[in-house]
């Protein structure tokens, strides 16, 4: 669980640091290191860990591809799914 914690980390901000503003990158790192943020991952249990490592390897595809539509879209679609897992989560945390 720590190791994908700390992978997860590292292949968010990679892309982060893809986009070359110091800006987003310091606001990621904000919001990364929360508490909330650290305690949520966590405990929270990826749903098929196989799926998650894909996404990854997907949009790392598309961000090397330099399509920047398609990385966009893996981008979107990423972040949507994340959120709706969070959100799964955080309904069955609050019972």
């Amino acid at each position: 669980k720590e190791e994908h914690f700390h992978a997860n980390r590292i292949i968010h901000r990679t892309i982060v640091e893809q986009t070359n503003n110091g800006f987003l990158v310091e606001l990621f790192d904000n919001i990364w290191n929360r508490g909330i943020s650290i305690r949520s991952f966590s405990a929270y249990r990826i749903p098929d860990p196989a799926d998650d490592r894909g996404q990854h390897l997907e949009l790392l595809e598309q961000l090397r591809s330099g399509n920047a539509g398609e990385a966009e879209a893996a981008m979107v679609k990423h972040i949507r799914e994340g959120l709706a897992n969070h959100m799964g989560w955080l309904s069955e945390q609050a019972g």
